[in-house]
């Protein structure tokens, strides 16, 4: 041991008070004058050895850390002060200082004059409404009167109808996702302007597909919205037991009768979830009742705008697809014993029966009838398309005439017509297409490639080729794209700079290249199917030849069959 020197007989600078066994274990140190070592090491027998000077000195913190923080000190500086708010392209057209959330301040920052944003909304009502009718806005309504009423409806719009500067329409994206998701989720707020919002921010979801993939998301956020205004329901009067314990600081719900503006809006939220649900069978829509149709009834009634037959139309083509997602997908069939359940062509041919009336009331070709069109078809192959899934064994068929084999040729037909309506596009509409119609555009695409790959008992693949064939069909589809972008790029100039000239968007400038990886990935497929197969026992095998099929997107860890245009959906083609 060695003597220390009591603290108070210490000359000179601080020094440590304490011996390094003390200190190691942080007690109490007692030394006595005089004394070989502190009481406790000689109590413990320890080596009471005195700690070096200096020990307990601080570090001047080196140049490079205090670098490193000022530098993390500035970047989270730059986020709270930018809240990034649009992209670096945008920087010069955002003052200095950050404005609320209220989204009218953020209309002020992305619309350059209010001549602009008339016709903005101008391009909006006469090129885009009427591709997605179920939300409208009056024609006697201002710029002015529309965002003091509706401001995040008419971001909305300004999003969708900037097709002039696609660094801007990004921008609004962005910024409309943040004040959605603040105005829902953070502040809980429920209006008709935030549904409508939604509406229309999904519709043409390919504009912010880069952003992140959100259709999920966002379907159940219309979903929410619908049910806490109780849009879903007619006359709506709480019960007593409600109003007994509703929180006094809301303002309860008066009884009344709904709005053609209301009706049409639920309709809308019916419709984009019936189409996810097409594409996505995991995605579970609005159900089908007699309040839709008494919605239905009543627009058709009215008839307050030339668009709402079109509403009409739409519903009721999807409320047959809501009813053939409740009792024809595999999964129902699953559910279903086989003993006392019709056999499934019968099912087949009754839905076909119930849909041909919808069929001879949509209106001739021509216009924008081609959307309706199209979705009649979709409709179709939606209905045929169990027929493609080789789980449902061959007795759920039963000896019905309309049996596997009739039914897997009326897909084909209805597939093949579905094509040919999506080529009577104009092409200076094909930038404006609506995320439906790119959803069931898609869907077909899987579809058909699912019918020329099949290997079933009496299904001739070079018949299914000589019919539709899947190479050629994506090129006529590129060719369509490509005479669009051409349209697009030879509008070089407009009357006023409020018109100014549209351009094309990089997501579709890249498409025809997705195209071609498509037609690769198929034909490289088709190529490496085993010849001369006829037999059901050998289609189990052909389905690993097969490009992805819904049930590849149905997994958890794919992506959703929705983002037909999102970069990560052609991944898994090749």
């Amino acid at each position: 041991m060695l003597a220390l020197t009591p603290p108070s007989e210490c000359d000179g600078g601080r020094i440590p008070k304490a011996c390094l066994p003390c200190a190691r274990a942080k007690v109490r140190c007692e030394i006595n004058a005089g004394q070989e070592g502190c009481n406790r090491c000689r109590r413990l027998r320890k080596n009471c050895a005195e700690q070096a000077p200096g020990a307990h000195r601080h570090k001047t913190p080196g140049k490079a850390k205090v670098a490193r923080l000022e530098e993390k000190l500035n970047g989270v500086t730059s986020i709270l002060a930018a809240s990034q708010l649009v992209t670096s392209g945008l920087n010069p057209l955002l003052p200095s200082g950050t404005p609320d959330c209220a989204p009218s301040a953020w209309i002020d920052i992305f619309v350059r004059h209010e001549s602009e944003a008339n016709a903005m909304l101008e391009i909006y009502r006469s090129e885009m409404q009427p591709l997605f009718p179920f939300v409208v806005t009056f024609p006697d309504i201002t710029y002015t009167e529309l965002r003091q009423e509706k401001p995040l409806f008419v971001l909305a719009i300004m999003m969708v109808s900037c097709r002039h500067d696609q660094a801007r329409q990004i921008a609004i994206a962005r910024k409309l996702r943040e004040l959605i998701s603040y105005t829902m989720l953070v502040k809980g707020e429920r209006s008709l302007d935030i549904l409508q919002c939604l509406l229309v921010y999904l519709s043409w979801y390919q504009i912010h597909v880069d952003l992140s993939s959100q259709v999920g998301n966002l379907v159940h956020l219309i979903m929410a919205m619908t049910t806490d205004l109780c849009l879903n329901k007619g006359n709506f009067s709480p019960a007593p037991a409600a109003q007994a314990l509703r929180n006094p600081k809301v303002p309860a719900p008066r009884p009344n009768t709904r709005t053609l503006e209301e009706r049409r809006t639920f309709l809308g939220a019916f419709f984009l979830t019936s189409i996810a649900s097409t594409c996505h069978r995991d995605m579970y829509p609005i159900q089908h009742s007699p309040y839709v149709d008494e919605c239905c009834q009543a627009i058709s009634a009215a008839a307050e705008y030339s668009t709402d037959i079109d509403v009409v139309h739409l519903t009721r083509l999807h409320g047959m697809a809501d009813k053939i997602f409740h009792s024809l997908t595999p999964d129902v069939w699953q559910r279903t014993p086989v003993f006392g359940s019709a056999p499934l062509g019968a099912c087949v041919k009754s839905i076909q029966l119930e849909m041909l009336p919808l069929n001879s009331s949509l209106p001739a070709g021509g216009g924008l009838n081609f959307a309706l069109h199209m979705h009649y078809y979709a409709t179709e192959i939606f209905l045929y398309q169990t027929a493609l899934y080789d789980h449902i064994g061959p007795s759920r068929y039963g000896t019905y005439p309309l049996s596997r084999l009739h039914i897997l040729y009326a897909c084909l037909e209805s597939t093949k017509r579905c094509f040919e309506t999506a080529y009577t596009v104009p092409p200076s509409q094909w930038f404006d297409l609506p995320w439906s119609f790119w959803s069931l555009l898609g869907h077909a695409i899987v579809v058909l490639s699912k019918l020329s790959l099949l290997r079933f008992e009496g299904w001739d693949q070079a018949d299914v080729r000589r019919t539709m064939d899947f190479c050629g069909a994506m090129d006529a589809l590129q060719q369509q794209l490509d005479t669009a972008k051409d349209w697009i790029e030879s509008q070089s100039s407009q009357n006023g700079h409020d018109r100014s000239p549209r351009v094309v968007p990089q997501l579709y400038s890249t498409f025809s290249a997705k195209l071609k990886r498509v037609k690769i990935a198929h034909e490289a497929k088709s190529t490496a199917q085993p010849m001369n197969v006829h037999s059901t026992s050998d289609s189990s095998s052909s389905d690993t030849l097969m490009i992805p099929t819904d049930d590849t997107f149905a997994s958890p860890s794919a992506t959703f069959f929705g983002d037909f245009l999102h970069e990560s959906l052609w991944e898994h083609f090749t």
